[in-house]
């Protein structure tokens, strides 16, 4: 999958929410249909970079988005830094 650049409407509501680390955050992002993606990682409040132990749909695009809410990290006791699914550029 691509990275998917996010609108200016976001990237200004990402400004002032707080950082999970330099430079990055991990939301959980709720789309239209009422799906809720956990642990995305958003670079720069600017570009969904990937979803850890999962994936997103091919068709998943940033007008889907509704909601964007900064979670941190939700770790399961299996945590794995190796699940990170990584998007292209």
């Amino acid at each position: 999958m691509r990275r998917i650049k996010l609108s200016e409407k976001w990237k200004n509501y990402l400004l002032k929410q707080p950082e999970t680390g330099m430079g990055h955050q991990v939301v959980a992002i709720t789309t239209k249909d009422n799906h809720v993606y956990r642990n995305i990682a958003i670079t720069n409040c600017e570009y969904i970079d990937g979803i850890y132990n999962a994936s997103l749909p091919d068709f998943f695009k940033e007008s889907d988005i509704v909601d964007i809410k900064v979670t941190h990290l939700e770790k399961d006791k299996d945590f794995n830094p190796n699940r990170w699914n990584r998007f292209g550029k």
